[in-house]
């Protein structure tokens, strides 16, 4: 059941910022991807191809930013031998505290973080830009107690 719920908030965030009012490009360029699955013969869609929609993927990803499933602080502790964090020295035993909320909006990653924008995803995965924004994109937070889902929201 771990995720029920988180997956059920997001799910929930993406509806509903999608069926507001100037979305509706979002919503006719989700429709265009999805109609491009292909069913069996039970009426199921093949997993791998809903898998590599680089759109959906796209909104997916946004919904997480804007709206991580946990967005409060998430508290850790610096290990016995101090940890190194953006170039600055945390000592030992130090209680660190990071908000996905706030690090999901870092302007000088995600420019106008405020805005809902699926096409921010949209450039080459293999572009210095896009591998900074999937580091500091922390809806799944990280280390130790990283949330086990981060294999279904960081795909590509």
């Amino acid at each position: 059941m771990a995720g029920a719920d988180t997956t059920a908030e997001t799910l929930t965030y993406l509806i509903w910022q999608i069926s507001r009012p100037g979305f509706e490009h979002v919503q006719e360029k989700l429709r265009a991807e999805v109609k491009t699955i292909q069913y069996d013969s039970t009426g199921m869609p093949a997993l791998r191809p809903v898998d590599k929609l680089p759109y959906l993927d796209a909104v997916i990803k946004e919904t997480l930013r804007v709206y991580p499933a946990i967005p409060m602080s998430e508290q850790r502790t610096a290990p016995p031998k101090g940890a190194t964090i953006y170039g600055i020295h945390v000592p030992e035993g130090t209680l660190c505290s990071l908000q996905p909320y706030t690090e999901n909006r870092d302007p000088r990653v995600f420019p106008d973080p405020e805005k809902f924008d699926p096409e921010r995803w949209m450039i080459d995965h293999d572009s210095e830009h896009y591998k900074e924004m999937n580091r500091r994109m922390w809806a799944f937070s990280s280390g130790g107690r990283m949330c086990i889902g981060l294999q279904y929201g960081n795909r590509h």
